[in-house]
């Protein structure tokens, strides 16, 4: 019973590492990534990555009105 619970744990932690992990980037905007409200990091259009949990992205677009 309790290797069931265990490994449903780890299978969580595992899931959330995984999906909250990387972000997307558009062409048309960038992406600033905080830390407790902080800013840590502009990050450029592409694929990136952050700290699940700890990281917080805000999307902000560059294209003109």
């Amino acid at each position: 019973m309790k290797i069931g619970i265990t490994a449903a744990i780890v299978a969580i932690i595992i899931l959330i590492a995984t999906y909250g992990g990387f972000f997307q980037v558009d062409q048309g905007e960038r992406a600033v990534l905080l830390r407790n409200g902080k800013i840590t990091d502009v990050a450029e259009p592409g694929l990136g990555f952050k700290t699940p949990l700890l990281d917080s992205v805000r999307f902000i677009s560059v294209r003109d009105p």
